[in-house]
């Protein structure tokens, strides 16, 4: 990767970008020679210091938009605003989508189903003993009552499963 003046759309296949998007990062001051051409060592470094391409944001860099009053080149700030505003939307219909598509479940319904599931499971658990002890009282056998005891625990374990799938 030589010095050799570059184009857009070259500069767009080397660091992986669209041709629209180089356009938009020349309109907020990617740097650009005055044949129209692009130094790709200049880009390179220029897009490492102002865009965090992970984030699809602008960086904080010694260049970094949010540093400077008015954007480089003498571009006005509407071109800056509207990037930000179409990258924001862009995350917002992604949210939209991703909601519509059952990927994301609201926290308070999440919430509000987790409650009734334990509240459920509290209240057989709570059970358990009152079940258990008259049946407990006339055994002395410890063999007897640890038979007792593992067929409740495997019971008990069969009833919160069905508390379970009826609850939800």
């Amino acid at each position: 990767m030589n010095d050799e003046p570059i184009s857009k759309a070259e500069l767009a296949r080397r660091l992986h970008l669209s041709r629209g998007r180089i356009s938009q990062l020349l309109s907020v001051g990617l740097p650009v020679r005055p044949d129209g051409r692009i130094n790709f060592r200049q880009a390179a470094q220029w897009y490492r210091e102002n865009i965090y391409p992970e984030q699809g944001g602008w960086g904080e860099g010694p260049r970094g938009l949010r540093n400077e009053p008015t954007p480089p080149n003498g571009r006005n700030q509407y071109a800056t605003a509207r990037l930000i505003e179409l990258a924001f939307r862009a995350k917002l219909r992604r949210l939209e989508f991703e909601a519509r598509a059952a990927k994301l479940v609201e926290t308070a319904v999440v919430t509000e189903r987790w409650q009734r599931i334990r509240a459920a499971l509290e209240l057989e658990i709570a059970a358990a003993p009152d079940r258990l002890a008259p049946r407990l009282v006339p055994l002395t056998d410890e063999r007897q009552i640890r038979h007792l005891l593992q067929q409740e625990v495997y019971s008990l374990l069969e009833r919160l499963r069905q508390v379970v799938m009826a609850t939800r």
